[in-house]
């Protein structure tokens, strides 16, 4: 995977791609490790919208946004798998949305979608 800047930080990151290939199971893998030492776990992933910008597609002029619907039902699995982990305290951050200075892009964020 391609390494990039975490926008204007010296913090980097892996960039994602939008096909989805593989999955989450490392991410709880790392939840059950932290809850089979007694640690407190608090979760803390980036928003569907941030993930979305921040990834990279195959297919040039793809409007990585349009994928938002699909990504949101896979947040959903992933927030009622914490809960079967017994983790109701986690933060949701939309970095992206804070970020974002290009006037030429705009958009609502569906934020219900989020919330059980």
């Amino acid at each position: 995977m391609e390494m990039t800047k975490w926008f204007d930080t010296n913090y980097h990151y892996l960039v994602p791609d939008t096909t989805f290939n593989g999955g989450v199971d490392w991410f709880f893998d790392e939840i059950d490790e932290a809850l089979a030492l007694n640690h407190s776990v608090k979760p803390v992933p980036i928003g569907p919208i941030t993930y979305l910008w921040l990834s990279k597609s195959h297919i040039l002029g793809f409007d990585r946004l349009s994928l938002l619907p699909k990504l949101v039902i896979r947040y959903m699995r992933i927030l009622d798998k914490l809960k079967e982990c017994g983790i109701n305290n986690w933060t949701n951050r939309h970095y992206v949305l804070t970020s974002m200075t290009n006037g030429s892009s705009r958009f609502t964020l569906p934020t219900t979608c989020l919330v059980r």
